[in-house]
């Protein structure tokens, strides 16, 4: 129930005034980083480092985008790097990429009580519960479809390789 709760809080009960903030003030951001790491500038000008694809309709193998350049500096270069040796590297007590003891473990034990575990629903507040009559012929019965007690275990569990965004 508190991943339900999360998620209703998130994305059913937020305020109005989100979307005027994330138009007003996250997209202007979130544009001038990716500006920012697109074009580079030099003694000639402005260096486009993202090609962008021609309006005549041709497809030539130079009119695609690629995007490794764009994680080769700035913030994303920045984030790659943090991702990759902050949660992808081995931790020297397991042996495991460090995303498991770093998120998954903290995040499974919060939601269940059990590292490596999700679990929902319980006998109490079941995942599904429908119930209905069903007459057919001179039979006449109630159904009831009960689903409780789902977990998912060994989450934590990712193993090497492990690679994000490679270039």
């Amino acid at each position: 129930s508190t991943l339900f709760n999360i998620i209703q809080t998130v994305f059913v009960s937020l305020p109005g005034t989100v979307p005027a903030f994330f138009d007003s003030a996250i997209r202007p951001l979130v544009n001038n980083m990716i500006q920012e790491n697109l074009v580079e500038t030099d003694d000639s000008g402005p260096i486009v480092l993202c090609p962008s694809q021609s309006n005549n309709g041709t497809t030539a193998i130079n009119a695609y985008v690629d995007f490794r350049q764009f994680f080769q500096q700035g913030l994303p270069a920045f984030l790659k790097s943090f991702l990759d040796s902050q949660l992808l590297a081995i931790d020297s007590q397991t042996g495991l990429p460090k995303v498991n003891s770093l998120l998954i473990q903290p995040w499974t034990f919060n939601q269940s009580g059990i590292e490596g575990t999700l679990v929902f629903g319980d006998e109490s507040s079941s995942l599904i519960d429908v119930a209905t009559p069903i007459r057919i012929g001179g039979l006449e019965a109630d159904i009831q479809l009960r689903l409780s007690d789902v977990q998912i275990e060994n989450l934590d569990t990712i193993t090497e390789p492990l690679s994000l965004l490679e270039t």
